[in-house]
This record gives structure tokens, sequence and C-alpha cells, in this order.
């Protein structure tokens, strides 16, 4: 399926006006965005959903390739 695919959209009414409501079903991997910092430097980031808004998880491509973290138990 394509991303267009996915993508419901609707025009419902609220408070008396029109708007535009974009659903967007969660992916099932990971998809990392290119972009570009104001110095013109090019990166890579993995950004999370967090109720209504996103965040940038550090470490990017990075932060992936990492062992899960261990568990230390103590006696």
């Amino acid at each position: 399926m394509t991303v267009a695919a996915a993508l419901g959209v609707s025009f419902p009414a609220l408070g008396g006006l029109e708007i535009c409501r974009v659903e967007i079903p969660a992916g099932a991997e990971k998809t990392f965005v290119s972009v570009t910092d104001r110095g013109g430097q090019k990166s890579e980031a993995l950004y999370v959903r967090m109720g209504n808004k996103a965040e940038e998880i550090p470490g990017g491509r990075e932060i992936t390739r990492l062992p899960a973290p261990l568990t230390v138990l103590e006696k």
C-alpha cells in the first residue's frame, strides 16, 4: 500500500467552521527524514509521535543500531 492510499482526509465542521482533518496511520517500521539545519548541514532524523506533536529522537540512525538496554539484577 502506498502512503497516499493510507491517508484519510475529511472536512468536518467544528464550531461553525469547516476544518481539514488528515489521518495518518502508524508505520510498520522506522522511517528517517532528511533534514537540513540553518547552516546547510544535512542529516537524518527519526521522529516519534507524542500526543499532538512529533518529537525528534536524538541520535538518529545511530541510536537504532545500539543493542537493547541490559537489565542488571542486584543480589
